[in-house]
């Protein structure tokens, strides 16, 4: 049972799956049937250095839930996520060399990760995947196997 009257949908899964094509397909279809719908993308910051990663993803999935994803569900709307917590973790994480970021252990970061949503679990979770011929046909980029 969900605390708020809007619907969250999340889309997960490898690059090049279709991801942002289905968010897509799927928004015009719900608007095109009358519903009100916020589609975000929580971006994955991989570039740099582990602990920049780490922070400025953690800040923007915090401001995004706290600027657009609640205050949408709060009002009703459907809200489509591409790339949610799970996979916001797998993607820093697959970039660690060590055991433990900060001093923390995986199960810390994932508490911390869902904190920032302030752990509000989606009503719907989508995983897709492609075979990575399809995907590298598809991105054009030789892939490296890690959740995007």
């Amino acid at each position: 049972m969900t605390a708020h009257p809007g619907i969250l949908v999340t889309f997960d899964g490898n690059r090049g799956s279709g991801k942002t094509t289905q968010v897509d397909r799927v928004a015009e279809a719900l608007e095109k049937r009358g519903y009100s719908v916020v589609s975000v993308d929580i971006p994955v910051n991989t570039g740099g250095s582990v602990r920049r990663n780490f922070f400025s993803t953690f800040a923007e999935l915090s401001a995004l839930y706290e600027n657009t994803i609640r205050p949408s569900l709060e009002e009703g709307k459907v809200v489509l996520v591409e790339h949610y917590v799970d996979t916001v973790l797998t993607e820093l994480l697959t970039n660690v060399e060590t055991e433990s970021v900060f001093g923390l252990s995986e199960e810390e970061l994932r508490r911390l990760a869902w904190s920032c949503v302030e752990n509000t679990e989606p009503d719907f979770a989508i995983y897709m995947t492609v075979w990575y011929v399809t995907a590298r046909s598809r991105t054009g980029k030789l892939l490296d196997f890690k959740y995007n």
